[in-house]
């Protein structure tokens, strides 16, 4: 056992320094506003898509920001398509298009019947509508900030890349419970970059991703999973790294991290980790699906582990000495990753988390494949 316990032990750490490595291996961009454009836009004309349900108190922060950024209007368009909101998300969008007429903003509503509708519908229409040459997609409960456009629109042009996955960062927390999201939000960002670094893309986060259109629908958009709630991000992931490996990148840059909120509740953490996980299963890719089951079996053993400290004494040196290495490359791991999104000051629930991820990675793990979730009001089929 303490020869398994020790192997296992090594394997994670080979994993995770992996990680590391290729989270430093992924070049960090400094765009270039000085030299924003080749020409006239003409030819990188953008089209920021937002998806929306029930975002009356968040939709105006974004159209703000966006209002505010150092990108001409005549280079982009803001495309708020509304998932039959059930609030006042559509009258709030519909005064800042008052407010702000010489804005490019438009406002569509999802063309289908509000029982089968979803996100990746919503997504559909608005590409189809769009002008821009490129998508950039986010959401309606996030922040941007000032040179984001700009960042994205140089990276384009420099790399003219077929997939962007760029960072997202929770917004500073107010209490314990959502400084532990912030740790583990981190880890997804900062995993993204380095298996995409290692050619295995496994994750990124619809709330800030970019694409040409032309490749969406070369691709076929979200054909094939069209009925399933979530995956709208990860997905077309896969579809468009399948066609195009070598021309899928991470932005790596401060500019361009979009901010969303921690959720205040265990349940709604609970539905929204469930809805993510869920994802897993119906990946066509083997390694993603491996990867899944490599990190659900590696804390279930945690647990295991964990056991055996309490109720005997023969394992304990090699059990302790199993839970420090996993800190300690944890710990190194994720502070380069929070002290670029700017949460270094975090650091502490590196440790808190350790006490909780494991039962919480089984959890959800076992959940996820089980029964149905909620999303905003609507439930998932089983």
């Amino acid at each position: 056992m303490s020869v398994f316990i020790f192997s296992v032990s090594m394997l994670y750490a080979v994993g995770v320094l992996m990680l590391r490595y290729g989270w430093q291996k992924t070049p960090t961009f400094s765009p270039q506003y000085a030299q924003l454009r080749k020409s006239d836009g003409a030819e990188t004309f953008i089209s920021v898509i937002i998806p929306v349900r029930n975002e009356e108190n968040n939709i105006a922060n974004l159209l703000h920001d966006l209002l505010a950024q150092d990108f001409s209007t005549h280079f982009f368009e803001v495309i708020v398509i509304d998932d039959y909101s059930e609030d006042k998300t559509l009258q709030v969008v519909n005064q800042f298009k008052t407010e702000y007429p010489a804005f490019p903003l438009s406002v569509l509503k999802v063309m289908s019947h509000q029982l089968s509708s979803n996100k990746k519908i919503a997504i559909t229409q608005a590409v189809n509508a769009a002008k821009g040459l490129l998508i950039v997609c986010t959401d309606g409960d996030c922040r941007v900030g000032r040179h984001w456009l700009s960042t994205i629109d140089n990276f384009n042009q420099k790399f003219e890349p077929q997939f962007i996955i760029a960072p997202v960062a929770l917004d500073f927390p107010n209490n314990s419970f959502e400084k532990m999201q912030v740790v583990e939000f981190a880890s997804l960002v900062g995993s993204g970059a380095a298996t995409l670094f290692w050619g295995k893309p496994t994750m990124c986060n619809g709330a800030n991703i970019a694409y040409p259109k032309k490749v969406f629908v070369e691709v076929g958009g979200f054909e094939g999973n069209m009925e399933v709630m979530t995956g709208d991000d990860e997905f077309l992931l896969q579809k468009i790294y399948r066609k195009y490996p070598k021309k899928i990148f991470f932005l790596k840059s401060t500019e361009a991290i979009v901010r969303t909120s921690a959720l205040p509740s265990l349940q709604g953490l609970y539905q929204q980790r469930k809805r993510w996980a869920s994802k897993w299963k119906l990946h066509k890719s083997m390694a993603v699906k491996l990867i899944a089951l490599a990190v659900f079996m590696y804390h279930l053993l945690n647990l295991m582990a964990l056991f055996l400290l309490f109720w005997t004494k023969e394992y304990q040196i090699v059990i302790l000495l199993h839970f420090l290495l996993k800190l300690c490359v944890e710990f190194v791991f994720l502070i380069q990753i929070h002290n670029f999104l700017n949460r270094g000051k975090y650091w502490f629930y590196i440790l808190a988390l350790q006490f909780v991820y494991s039962p919480y990675a089984v959890v959800m793990g076992i959940v996820a494949n089980i029964g149905s979730y909620q999303w905003k009001g609507r439930v998932s089929s089983k």
